[in-house]
């Protein structure tokens, strides 16, 4: 006589048949939102859609180094950072300096990874009048899931 199957083992093949469902149809919804990305997007057509409600709020991969400017040569930063949509620069709380900013799709892993650069001139830094030494910190934001700010890099004259 065949033993009948317990209430537990047939609750647990229900809630794995219903996982496997779900789970099917996020891989879907994930690879059509990479699929219909475009990857030459302008600044100005940023596409919120490309991350997804349960990405993680933007890290850094790399933060700006303290630096020196020269007579002729500018301090150049340099930030990376994972899940964000725009990355930027503000030195001293002002975003007046332009960065230059790039994103890439990792194929492998589906996550977005978006660097910046800014060069700061020796003109920008004495221009500066506070008390404390001209910094500067690179903020990577994720749409409406928040913004990250890097620690500060500091930029010194090196000559005067």
């Amino acid at each position: 006589m065949a033993s009948p199957t317990s209430p537990c083992l047939s609750v647990t093949l229900i809630l794995a048949f219903f996982l496997v469902l779900v789970c099917s149809n996020q891989d879907e919804l994930v690879d059509d939102k990479l699929e219909s990305a475009s990857p030459t997007k302008s600044s100005e057509e940023r596409d919120d859609s490309l991350l997804s409600i349960k990405d993680p709020f933007p890290y850094f991969i790399q933060e700006p180094k303290n630096a020196y400017v020269f007579k002729n040569k500018p301090a150049h930063l340099y930030c990376k950072a994972a899940n964000s949509l725009e990355i930027y620069f503000k030195c001293n709380g002002d975003r007046s300096i332009e960065t230059h900013q790039e994103s890439i799709v990792e194929p492998q892993s589906g996550m977005r990874v978006t660097e910046a650069e800014i060069n700061v001139t020796r003109d920008k830094v004495e221009e500066y009048f506070g008390k404390d030494k001209f910094k500067c910190e690179c903020y990577a934001r994720n749409g409406a899931r928040g913004t990250s700010k890097s620690q500060p890099a500091t930029i010194e004259v090196a000559c005067k």
